[in-house]
């Protein structure tokens, strides 16, 4: 089983620094330049709202969010609430998905004009943009790439944060309660690797130790790229 992890997604994740402040003499506060906003709040889907192959769904800030498993591996589709399923769109989950502020990217980058800014879910970079999310504020923004493992257009996405994010638990859960259905879909993704196994390997493990999270057995620092574009 181990080897089977390593080849699928590569190393273990390496602990991050944090840098921490030093308090001497009198105690010292920090009060900062920028007004920080309200926490955002979002409404979790229970399976009932979940339709077809949605695994994981969220509403917030106007929108309906869903992960969704698709021919090719994981997806996040999203429409305004109120609006039907066929207005649909999205793009892959993995090292491929970005959340962009088209506000602050040139237009002739973005291709897009200065009416379509605000954030936008695009597919690799700017230049590809494929849903709005335009009425987010900041915070609902970096909620939603929190939720979904989505990266900010730094070119640091690997595609591990989704490995990291509550979409992985619901997807395995998925799969245990679908597993005809995650099967025929159980294609390995180039954004995310080969999920389907492991998946099956971390139901393996929370069989054998019941305690165990519903996370991989080996959380990965990068997603092995398996050549294709």
């Amino acid at each position: 089983m181990t080897g089977l992890i390593i080849r699928a997604v590569g190393r273990l994740v390496r602990s991050r620094k944090r840098n921490s402040g030093i308090i001497s003499g009198r105690q010292e506060v920090e009060v900062s330049e920028t007004p920080t906003e309200p926490p955002s709040t979002h409404v979790l889907l229970g399976e009932a709202k979940l339709t077809g192959s949605e695994f994981f769904g969220v509403e917030i800030g106007g929108y309906r969010l869903a992960a969704r498993l698709l021919a090719d591996g994981p997806a996040i589709l999203g429409r305004r609430i109120g609006e039907p399923k066929s207005a649909d769109r999205g793009v892959a989950l993995g090292s491929c998905t970005e959340l962009i502020d088209l506000s602050e990217i040139d237009p002739a980058v973005s291709r897009r004009g200065r009416e379509h800014s605000g954030y936008w879910l695009c597919k690799y970079s700017a230049s590809e943009p494929r849903l709005s999310l335009a009425l987010l504020s900041d915070a609902e923004a970096e909620e939603v790439r929190s939720l979904f493992g989505i990266g900010r257009g730094d070119g640091r996405n690997n595609g591990a944060g989704f490995y990291h994010s509550p979409c992985w638990p619901a997807l395995v859960r998925y799969v245990e309660k679908h597993p005809r259905k995650a099967k025929g879909l159980g294609r390995p993704s180039p954004y995310v690797g080969d999920w389907y196994e492991m998946a099956r390997a971390t139901m393996v493990e929370q069989s054998a130790n019941s305690e165990a999270p519903s996370k991989p057995a080996a959380q990965p620092d990068k997603v092995v790229s398996l050549g294709v574009v």
